[in-house]
């Protein structure tokens, strides 16, 4: 079902933008992991799809959340690490600095070798949706303390 958030979302009133963001928020928040996996893992199609104000208001906290899930579900975490190259791509740089960056480098020491590993598989995506600057001062460190984890899959 949260598949079908990111094709309706164009074709739909404003008001039912509106209701279908906070039904999606709704689901990044449920109880059930299983249920903030599905929203996690299509978080970055339906954030192609939302306007950009929408996006820094409703969306971001969404990913923010996804990714530091208080209920120890690594595999939130991760399929919210998947999101993080569709959101950059769609902010300006500033923002993303901002508003992506932080919870990148959370994700990337995060306790959880799962998370690290998609942080690496993530990492070209990532590295061109960020663009030269923040590369160099965000993504090289981190990609060297990637190198250096103690678990070979992350290696």
């Amino acid at each position: 079902a949260c598949g079908l958030f990111s094709v309706c979302y164009p074709r739909v009133s404003s008001s039912v933008k509106a209701e279908l963001r906070q039904h999606f928020r709704n689901l990044c928040s449920d109880d059930t992991p299983m249920v903030r996996r599905a929203a996690a893992g299509k978080l970055g199609e339906f954030a192609k799809v939302v306007e950009t104000e929408y996006l820094k208001s409703d969306l971001i906290p969404l990913f923010t959340a996804l990714s530091a899930d208080e209920q120890e579900q690594d595999s939130v975490r991760l399929l919210a690490v998947e999101a993080c190259s569709a959101i950059a791509s769609l902010l300006p740089q500033e923002d993303t600095e901002q508003l992506v960056m932080p919870t990148f480098r959370e994700a990337a020491s995060d306790k959880s070798w799962r998370v690290r590993y998609m942080v690496a598989d993530k990492f070209t995506e990532l590295q061109k949706a960020v663009g030269p600057e923040i590369t160099k001062n965000d993504l090289v460190p981190a990609s060297q303390g990637l190198l250096k984890d103690c678990e070979v899959e992350v290696r």
